[in-house]
């Protein structure tokens, strides 16, 4: 796979710049975009583009914004998925004292024990990302980002506390996306991705489901997300074991559009690997 621009969800150093950096290098072309929209859409217009954006975040869980677009938007298809182990910094200006810390919210969700005994007087404020937390931090006094370590280089931050407790494991499954004209007929990896949406009945679930178990297929991940202005039906993000050109696979995938509305496959993808930040 020649890879030679990436989307990313920005800004510069971010979670997502960090693991499309170790997974691709440093001489591949990395775009910031300010939301997984904007990364998707380049793609779309831009032949040979690529995006990187989370999906999963171990305590956090699943990052709507992607699988819905996952789910709505044909176009889009996945190349491979890749896995960030987290460690988190707090950074500041300087030796003031903190009064705000911004951050995104799993870093806070992560940490609200260590935030409550180190800085009980602080207030804890949400911001779109970890990077835009740091930028706050660099402009404000008295205020701090919670966020990666990395971001005290891009921002000029002094790190206060590295690294920071965290109450719980914290890692983060990101995607790689590009168009299927992009894609240009690649089909490797042993997951595969699904868009579906049931016939609206009773047992719908329990029937498009029974093909895989027959066929020892197993399913990893479904997510349930509301069909765009259909009220009370919804649509299903499903990953399954196994290539999309598995005969057991295919089988079970045939048999299972019996019992569906509409079936798509968003792609069949390889796991790249564990990062460390």
């Amino acid at each position: 796979m020649d890879i030679n621009e990436i989307a990313y969800l920005g800004p510069e150093g971010t979670y997502t710049h960090q693991i499309a950096v170790m997974r691709f290098g440093d001489d591949t072309r990395m775009i910031p975009a300010s939301t997984v929209f904007d990364a998707c859409e380049h793609v779309k217009r831009t032949l040979g583009a690529y995006a990187v954006v989370p999906i999963e975040n171990s305590s956090g869980g699943t990052i709507t914004s992607t699988v819905d677009l996952l789910l709505n938007d044909p176009a889009l298809t996945i190349m491979e998925s890749m896995t960030l182990i987290v460690k988190l910094a707090l950074l500041a200006r300087g030796n003031e004292d903190v009064e705000i810390i911004y951050s995104h919210f799993a870093p806070f969700k992560h940490c609200s024990k260590w935030i409550r005994e180190n800085y009980p007087a602080a207030k804890c404020r949400e911001v779109s990302s970890t990077a835009e937390g740091a930028v706050r931090a660099a402009r404000e006094p008295k205020s701090a980002v919670l966020g990666s370590k990395k971001l005290s280089e891009i921002y000029d931050l002094k790190v206060l506390h590295y690294p920071v407790e965290q109450e719980i494991v914290n890692e983060t499954e990101f995607i790689l996306l590009t168009s299927e004209e992009t894609r240009n007929g690649e089909n490797n990896g042993d997951k595969t991705s699904l868009a579906v949406e049931l016939v609206h009945g009773p047992g719908s679930l329990c029937s498009f489901l029974i093909p895989f178990r027959d066929n020892d297929v197993n399913l990893t991940r479904i997510i349930s997300r509301p069909i765009y202005g259909v009220p009370n039906e919804y649509a299903f993000y499903i990953d399954i074991r196994g290539n999309r050109d598995d005969d057991v696979v295919k089988k079970a995938l045939k048999l299972a559009a019996d019992h569906c509305d509409s079936l798509r496959i968003i792609g069949s993808h390889k796991h790249a690997g564990r990062f460390r930040s």
